[in-house]
């Protein structure tokens, strides 16, 4: 399915373009291999966003905050899609936390990762959750 505005997506190619070509974190969007790839991404996070009941987006949305939104997500998944389907994967099998080394995490609810929750918040369609967080030490909440 092509990228479609207002049906599987808020934003269009051309401006997510736009949006990552003054964004100092979007090598990984510039590597992807063609347009369709990038489209699929994009695609892939409005989906993420629009399931999502921690936010009431409208599909016809043309807040350029949610489309930067979009953006990041998708930026994230780009970067972090397989380690966020592990921990889905651990909790789904009742792993509440794990240590990896020195690093210790302790999985909670999986929510957006801030760079995606401010924008959607700034539009005013969040309604609330954490956004995820990884801990090194638990101690420093102490």
């Amino acid at each position: 399915m092509a990228l479609t505005i207002g049906t599987n997506s808020w934003i269009s190619l051309s401006d997510a373009e736009t949006f990552f070509s003054e964004h100092i974190g979007a090598a990984p969007w510039d590597a992807l291999a063609d347009d369709a790839t990038k489209e699929k991404y994009l695609i892939s996070a409005y989906r993420w966003v629009a399931t999502d009941p921690m936010f009431d987006v409208p599909a016809a949305s043309d807040s350029q905050n949610v489309k930067y939104g979009q953006c990041e997500a998708a930026l994230f998944l780009i970067n972090h899609y397989e380690e966020y389907q592990k921990r889905d994967a651990m909790q789904a099998a009742g792993i509440t936390k794990f240590n990896y080394s020195e690093w210790h995490e302790y999985l909670g609810e999986l929510t957006k990762p801030r760079s995606v929750v401010n924008y959607f918040t700034s539009a005013g369609f969040y309604s609330g959750g954490v956004a995820m967080t990884i801990l090194k030490d638990p101690a420093i909440l102490t």
